[in-house]
This record gives C-alpha cells, sequence and structure tokens, in this order.
C-alpha cells in the first residue's frame, strides 16, 4: 500500500541520514559573547567531543551542559548546522577578585566561582586592578569550586565606600573570624559577617575620628557588632597591659 511504501521510504532515508559520513561533524565553531577569551577552543571542542559523530545523533543540550561544567565558562548554547558543523556560543566567566590562598591566587567571579587555578599578571592582563581577597582559613580551593560570593561582593563594596572617603585598603582578609581590613599601619579592622555593611563603615568613621580626636593609636578594631564597636590600643611601653576597649557609638 502508499502507507506501507512511504513508510519503508522514510525507514531508508533516517538510516542513511544516520549512517552516512556524509553528516558527520567536521568542524566546531566557537562564538564568545563578550571580550574574555580565557577558555581556549581545544579545550571546548575536547569537552564537547563532537567531531566524528554523526550531527543528528548530538544532543545541543546535553553538550551546551558538558561546556558550561568549565570553570571559566558562564553559560553556553549549542546549534547544529547541516551537514556537518557545530556551533558552541560560549560566555565565560568574568573576573572580580584574586582569591589568595597558601597554594597560590585563584581568580574569582562575581557568583564566587574559581575560574582559574592561578591568576597570573599576564593571564590578568587588563584585571590587574582586581581586588585581592587573602583566605587565611586554610581552606583548600581549586578551579570550579565556589567560595561565599558574599565575601567578594563586601570586599568590592569596601574598597569602593572607603576609597571614596579617602580611605585607602591596604588588605582585605577572609579569616575565621570573618571579613578583615587593613587601612593603615597593619591595623586589623574586624567586621565579621558581611551584614549590616553601611552601619559598620560608618563606626569606623566614627573610631577614626574618636582616635584622632582623643590621639589614641590603635593596633585592633573589632566592629563585629556596630552597636558595641570595641578597639584595642598601641602600648605605650612594653610593660603595659592590652585591653579591649568599647566606645559608645557615634552620635545621631
Amino acid at each position: 500500500s502508499y502507507a506501507f511504501a512511504f513508510s519503508l521510504a522514510t525507514a531508508a532515508v533516517i538510516f542513511t541520514c544516520l549512517t552516512t559520513p556524509y553528516f558527520q561533524v567536521e568542524h566546531v565553531v566557537l562564538r564568545r559573547i563578550g571580550e574574555i577569551e580565557r577558555v581556549p577552543l581545544t579545550t571546548i571542542a575536547s569537552v564537547a567531543s563532537v567531531v566524528g559523530q554523526n550531527i543528528f545523533k548530538i544532543s545541543t543540550i546535553e553538550v551546551a551542559r558538558q561546556v558550561a561544567q568549565l570553570p571559566g565558562v558562564r553559560r553556553a548554547r549549542v546549534l547544529t548546522h547541516l551537514p556537518g558543523t557545530v556551533e558552541i556560543e560560549v560566555e565565560e566567566r568574568t573576573p572580580v577578585a584574586i582569591w589568595r590562598t597558601t597554594s597560590g591566587d585563584l581568580m574569582v567571579d562575581d557568583q564566587g566561582v574559581v575560574i582559574a587555578d592561578s591568576a597570573s599578571q599576564a593571564d590578568l592582563g587588563a584585571g590587574s586592578d582586581l581586588v585581592v581577597i587573602v583566605d587565611s582559613t586554610g581552606a583548600q580551593v581549586q578551579a570550579g569550586d565556589s567560595i561565599p560570593a558574599r565575601v567578594v561582593l563586601a570586599a568590592r563594596e569596601l574598597i569602593s565606600a572607603l576609597g571614596s572617603l579617602g580611605m585607602h585598603i591596604q588588605q582585605v582578609e577572609f579569616s575565621t573570624a570573618g571579613l578583615v581590613v587593613y587601612l593603615d599601619q597593619d591595623v586589623p579592622i574586624i567586621l565579621g559577617d558581611t551584614e549590616n555593611l553601611n552601619a559598620k563603615i560608618g563606626q569606623l568613621i566614627a573610631l577614626r575620628e574618636y582616635s584622632r580626636d582623643q590621639h589614641i593609636q590603635f593596633n585592633l578594631i573589632d566592629i563585629r557588632s556596630p552597636g558595641r564597636p570595641a578597639y584595642r590600643t598601641a602600648l605605650p611601653s612594653p610593660t603595659a597591659q592590652v585591653r579591649l576597649t568599647s566606645t559608645p557609638s557615634p552620635r545621631r
């Protein structure tokens, strides 16, 4: 019958399409979104593993998922073009900070994803002004891992906010006590968690004014609780006692 003949013809066409070398993938085209070009095409093509496959057997969703798992890739989309070309559209992650550990420097994006195992000046290029966060917790981190994104965002916000007030941060540290910054004279300022940053910045400004008015030199400031700040003064002599002193909150 006509229906049976049509079914046989359809099956023959499908079989031919799935088996003929004409529809084998021979070309992989990479299209990048943005100006970042850190992930090599060879790495993406290797992960995709589509060359030599029949183009009709390729799952574009699965290939895109595999490519997106690369540490430096934020998202990926895969398209096929007959007879044998696969196009991979990639948006790479943009580094916004350097996470410094005892094992080396790691590039991190705004989501806290570690992009690369190392961050040399050649890798950074124009990104040499990235925020540097020193991790003193001893945690082992590698490409593909995630660190707290809120810490990265808070560090960037602190540098911007304090910089606009004429305060230059020498170092940002992520410690077991939370976020710690060093402004000058290697004085640690403990902020703790990333909550209430504006209140903590206001408290820091008040403490610096207080130290200037009272001619006090701090060697530690603790503003983990903005309503109950504390400080430790520099020792006037080798025999002086060190004590943590609370200071009133700034007047409203």
